[in-house]
């Protein structure tokens, strides 16, 4: 098999990507590179540990044609997902959700997390991954949180018990039921962002009254939303997460709806951070000044 007929960052693989991006209010053009060769993690100081994958994006100034900046930082990428994800639950999440439940217990379930608990008040959290490492997850994010967290037996346990849902996993079979799903609760699924990843089944995507995404190619990419839409279950006419921040569509209208917000992650996302992370560091007086750019940092 090729590299691209495996799953994104599916175990052992690598992948090489580009993004390019132009943020018109900041006038900064913004491009990325990521080179993802292995699953490994190295220590770190920082929370969380960063994986051995370059993550280079070049900021450039597209008037003079000059590169601003450019920035290797995996944990500004994380953050940047786990941002993403609290977008979702800030506008589609019940406004008193206080029980999160995370089925993926990497770094990407810690990080879901945390963000989510930035806009809304969760005050406990059902996790499960099916390892053991699901224990040291609820002691780790409990301290960290100072929320009761509860390692669930089953993916089933969790989507029960929960207001607002995230599954943050590589699975490529459907690992949440429809009929699981209470009415009130939303979903952030964040690791279904390719054709082969699959986390909801149809069922459950069907008895949602909105469903989200935050790419305009999901609707012909992302594989459980290509699926359901085939099956009937989901309007091709998909509305993004930036329509709904910007109120041109509505987020949650009901307490008692399901809403799903289907997490891949986008290049503007990843560019807005990129300028941000920019100007704080210039503002800061930080970074690697060098003849050739005005700015240079590694982080």
């Amino acid at each position: 098999m090729t590299g691209k007929d495996l799953p994104h960052l599916a175990p052992g693989t690598t992948s090489v990507g580009q993004g390019l991006s132009y943020l018109g209010e900041q006038n900064k053009v913004v491009i990325s590179h990521s080179f993802y060769f292995r699953q490994e993690e190295i220590t770190a100081k920082t929370f969380p540990p960063v994986r051995i994958s370059p993550n280079l994006i070049h900021v450039i100034d597209p008037d003079e044609g000059k590169t601003l900046a450019i920035i290797r930082s995996p944990y500004a990428s994380w953050m940047r997902t786990g941002a993403g994800g609290a977008v979702g639950a800030k506008y589609l999440a019940r406004k008193d959700s206080a029980v999160a439940g995370i089925v993926g217990t990497g770094l990407q379930g810690k990080g879901q997390l945390i963000f989510l608990t930035k806009v809304r008040n969760i005050t406990k959290a059902f996790v499960h991954s099916g390892r053991r490492k699901d224990v040291e997850y609820a002691q780790e994010m409990g301290n960290r949180l100072g929320i009761d967290i509860v390692p669930g037996d089953s993916v089933e346990e969790v989507v029960k018990n929960s207001d607002i849902l995230v599954t943050a996993t590589r699975a490529t079979q459907p690992i949440v039921r429809g009929e699981w799903v209470k009415n009130g609760t939303h979903i952030n699924s964040i690791g279904a962002d390719d054709p082969h990843k699959v986390e909801l089944d149809t069922a459950t995507l069907r008895k949602a009254s909105r469903v989200i995404v935050d790419s305009e190619r999901a609707p012909t990419w992302i594989g459980q939303i290509v699926l359901a839409i085939k099956q009937g279950a989901v309007n091709p006419e998909i509305d993004s997460i930036g329509q709904v921040v910007a109120g041109l569509k509505p987020g949650r209208e009901d307490d008692n709806e399901i809403t799903v917000f289907s997490c891949e992650g986008t290049n503007m996302q990843s560019a807005g951070v990129a300028v941000k992370v920019y100007e704080k560091v210039k503002e800061a007086g930080l970074g690697i000044e060098t003849s050739t750019l005005s700015t240079y940092f590694l982080l």
